[in-house]
Formats: C-alpha cells, sequence, structure tokens
C-alpha cells in the first residue's frame, strides 16, 4: 500500500490540526490505517489524547474516527475503508487537544 508520512512528528495541543493530502492517489476504496507509534521518553510511555479525532475527506463526504492513542501504540490502526477519486479536497487530518497527539504517518491499502 502507498504511506504518506510525516516523520516522527508530534502535534501537540496547541498546534490544533495536521493533515495528509491524497490528491495523488487514483480513484479506488481504500482501506485507511494510521500509525500509532509506541515511543518513549525518558523510558517512560507519555500520555496521549485519549479521544483523538481522525477525520477522513472522500468521495462520499466525510468521516470521523475517535481513537484512543494510549491504545495499540507501536503498529498500524485501521480506520476504515472509504472511496476516494483523487481530487484535491481529499484528505485525512488529526485534531489534537488534551494530551500529546501523535501525527506520524498514514497508510493507504488499495482494496477495489
Amino acid at each position: 500500500g502507498m504511506t504518506v508520512r510525516y516523520g516522527s512528528e508530534w502535534v501537540s495541543e496547541f498546534i490544533g490540526i495536521r493533515s495528509w493530502s491524497l490528491r495523488n492517489e487514483g480513484p479506488g476504496v481504500y482501506r485507511v490505517y494510521i500509525w500509532n507509534s509506541g515511543e518513549l521518553s525518558a523510558g517512560r510511555r507519555i500520555a496521549r489524547n485519549t479521544s483523538a479525532r481522525y477525520t477522513i475527506v472522500h468521495s462520499g463526504g466525510s468521516s470521523t474516527v475517535v481513537l484512543d492513542q494510549n491504545q495499540q501504540t507501536g503498529q498500524w490502526v485501521p480506520l476504515g475503508e472509504f472511496e476516494f477519486q483523487g481530487d484535491e479536497a481529499e484528505k485525512i487530518s488529526v485534531l489534537s487537544g488534551g494530551n500529546s497527539t501523535v501525527a506520524d504517518a498514514v497508510r493507504l491499502v488499495k482494496m477495489r
């Protein structure tokens, strides 16, 4: 699948929103994953956003998925399957708030 990566980047509650543009993808139905890093700071796990809001703008409108970033760490976490046309409006965004919100990477796997 295709991966759009920010690198190891943290989004604090002060930054607001981080988005990945999907305009280079061809039309199709894709399973969307986010990388929920399991990084430690000074040997201790950092408290993450318990209700990170991911918005997926796709051909049928927009969908929101809420994820506790303290769970399923160190892995790709699926947000669902969505149809994309590959236009400029389509994107995946995460809204920060509360504890630290991580926004490392998204991965799209074409299903059909």
